[in-house]
C-alpha cells in the first residue's frame, strides 16, 4: 500500500481564538481522515482490479465485480470531502489565503470530482435522463477508447474506463475522476499546503 503522509508544522495553532482554532483544527482532521480514506480506498482499488473476476470465497462472481466500484467510490468520496472540508475552512474568518489557492489547484487537478460524484450521488435522476433541477440531460458527444459517440446520445452511469471512473454529469457531458496515486496525491498535496498556511506551536508531527 502506498502511503501518503501528512506533516504538521506544529501541535497548536496559533492566532486563532479558542473557538475558531478548534472549528479549524476539526477541519484538517477531516481532511487528514480523508486521505487516509482515499489512499487505503485506492490499495483496495488496485487489488479489486488485478483479481479481476476471480469471485472471493464464498462470494458470487456478481459481487465481486462489483468490489472495484465500491472502492472507486470510496476514493471518490474521499476527494469530494476534501474539497467541502476545503471550501469550508476557506469560509472561516481571518484564515490564511493559501487555503483559496491550495483549493483553486486542488480543483483545477480534478475538475471530474464535483460532477462525477453529484452524479453517482443522484443516479436515479441520471438513470431517467434528468441532470440539475430535474431538467432533460442533453446528451454530449463522447469519443473515448471505449465509447464513440461523436453524435451524443450516450448516458453513462457508473463506468470504469481503464483506472477512470466515470459518469454523464448534469449538464450531459462525460467526466471521470481518475482512481489512481496521482489523485491522492493532489489531495494530499492540497492539504499539506493549508497545514502549512497556518501558524503553529509546538514541535511537528507526521500522519500516519
Amino acid at each position: 500500500m502506498e502511503v501518503f503522509p501528512l506533516e504538521y508544522p506544529g501541535i497548536w495553532l496559533d492566532g486563532l481564538d479558542q473557538k475558531q482554532s478548534h472549528r479549524v483544527q476539526s477541519l484538517l482532521h477531516v481532511c487528514e481522515s480523508h486521505v487516509a480514506d482515499a489512499a487505503v480506498g485506492l490499495a483496495l482499488f488496485t487489488e479489486a482490479r488485478s483479481r479481476g473476476r476471480v469471485p472471493v470465497s464464498g462470494v458470487p462472481t456478481s459481487y465481486t465485480f462489483r468490489l472495484p466500484f465500491i472502492h472507486a467510490h470510496t476514493v471518490l468520496y474521499a476527494l469530494d470531502g476534501i474539497a467541502k472540508a476545503l471550501g469550508a475552512l476557506q469560509q472561516e474568518p481571518g484564515v490564511p489565503e493559501g487555503i483559496a489557492a491550495a483549493l483553486e489547484e486542488f480543483e483545477r487537478r480534478l475538475p471530474g470530482v464535483k460532477p462525477v460524484r453529484d452524479s453517482s450521488h443522484h443516479t436515479e435522476d441520471r438513470a431517467r435522463g434528468l441532470g440539475r433541477n430535474l431538467k432533460p440531460l442533453d446528451l454530449q458527444p463522447i469519443t473515448t477508447g471505449a465509447i464513440f459517440a461523436p453524435g451524443g446520445g450516450v448516458l453513462v452511469l457508473n463506468s470504469l474506463e481503464n483506472d477512470d471512473l466515470c459518469f454523464t454529469g448534469s449538464d450531459g457531458a462525460y467526466h471521470r475522476v481518475p482512481i489512481n496515486a496521482a489523485s491522492v496525491r493532489a489531495a494530499q498535496e492540497a492539504v499539506q499546503r493549508v497545514l502549512d498556511a497556518f501558524t503553529w506551536k509546538g514541535p511537528t508531527r507526521s500522519v500516519p
